[in-house]
């Protein structure tokens, strides 16, 4: 596919060759930092509730910490919780309208404003973590997410990853696709639009909200992310039927939004220590949620033996791909953005396909047979 010519706002070359420089003892007591007479500080607002989500909010505060450490002291970035300053679903407008200068969430909460953000978190049946990676840096992903972002006035940086996430908890057993006919089901964004097809009732509610919501029957269904997040809010005890994939959210990715005169305004140094810092961040929430979510599945089978863990039937998942196409090409006849990402991410995703399935997947299959 082409590629755009024009570098990105944010090059992953520039913080990667970065990171290493910065971190040594030359680049923290240079001229660059004793000369520098500018200090900055940024609020950054996340979407990170601390009982629901602290491992995301652990990551944001990880991120601020090593910023602060790798410049010196240049740029202090301070970071509140979820309902701290504004709701979690707040934060996109507040930055836009000027009331912080950065903040940390997932792309696709602004899907009705911003419709092609959600093809920038992760959208079903799309990319893996990797492959969204390889997408963003390498295949012009990233320039269109700032195009998008830029007549809201937001520099977008990727940041953070929970990976692959699991299909969700139903209290029925999903046999074919006719099984999510009348189903209240919490569900999200792309993912939601194609259950709603199926006949869903869609429900989107934030993560404290889950449990009672499950428990006292308002809902039939819950999708949350994986065995680790949805252990600590409580969903085993309220569910029988744990599926697998997470068709809908293969690769979750998350952002740090800055406005575009806040992130213009910093040099190119620290621009650079601020991508570095980021990419390290997206590395080390992926290995604790690989981790934990390895551990906590062995957790539930113990704890809560009622639970059944299933994948959902290949009749299930094809008709999901169907509804899913439908969806996107629903979206893309409503937003041109939405339709220059998904076609840009379709060709890159068709590119990828040939490599995936000699290397990745036939490895996967030859190790754990089937």
């Amino acid at each position: 596919m082409p590629r755009q010519e024009q570098e990105p706002v944010f090059a992953r070359r520039h913080f990667i060759k970065s990171s290493s420089a910065a971190l040594t003892a030359g680049a923290l007591s240079g001229p660059w930092v004793h000369s520098r007479r500018a200090k900055f500080s940024w609020r950054l607002l996340t979407s990170w509730q601390s009982d629901a989500l602290p491992l995301l909010l652990e990551g944001s505060r990880r991120f601020a910490d090593m910023v602060r450490t790798m410049s010196a002291g240049a740029l202090d970035i301070e970071v509140f919780a979820a309902d701290e300053r504004v709701p979690a679903l707040g934060v996109f407008d507040a930055v836009k309208a000027g009331a912080a200068e950065a903040f940390n969430s997932i792309p696709r909460y602004w899907a009705d404003q911003v419709p092609a953000a959600a093809l920038f978190s992760s959208f079903p049946f799309g990319f893996t973590y990797n492959e969204l990676n390889a997408f963003l840096y390498h295949g012009g992903g990233l320039e269109l997410w700032q195009q998008v972002y830029a007549e809201h006035g937001l520099v977008p940086i990727p940041i953070m990853t929970t990976g692959m996430q699991m299909g969700g908890w139903f209290n029925k057993p999903i046999n074919t696709i006719s099984d999510f006919q009348g189903l209240k089901m919490r569900m999200t964004t792309l993912g939601g639009r194609v259950l709603t097809k199926a006949g869903a009732s869609v429900v989107y509610l934030l993560g404290p909200e889950i449990l009672p919501a499950l428990r006292s029957g308002q809902l039939d269904a819950v999708e949350w992310i994986g065995p680790y997040s949805d252990l600590l809010i409580g969903l085993p005890s309220a569910a029988k039927y744990y599926y697998h994939p997470g068709w809908h959210e293969p690769g979750t990715n998350c952002e740090l939004t800055v406005r575009k005169e806040i992130w213009n305004a910093l040099p190119e140094e620290l621009q650079m220590i601020v991508g570095a810092a980021a990419a390290d961040t997206t590395a080390w929430i992926w290995e604790n949620f690989e981790v934990r979510n390895a551990q906590a599945l062995p957790e539930i089978a113990g704890k809560y033996p009622q639970v059944e863990i299933r994948r959902f039937p290949d009749s299930v998942l094809a008709d999901l791909q169907q509804l899913t196409l439908d969806v996107l090409e629903e979206g893309a006849a409503a937003d041109p953005m939405f339709a220059a990402v998904k076609k840009a991410a379709q060709d890159f995703a068709s590119e990828l396909s040939g490599w995936d399935r000699i290397s990745t997947a036939s490895y996967l299959q030859a190790r754990y047979g089937g």
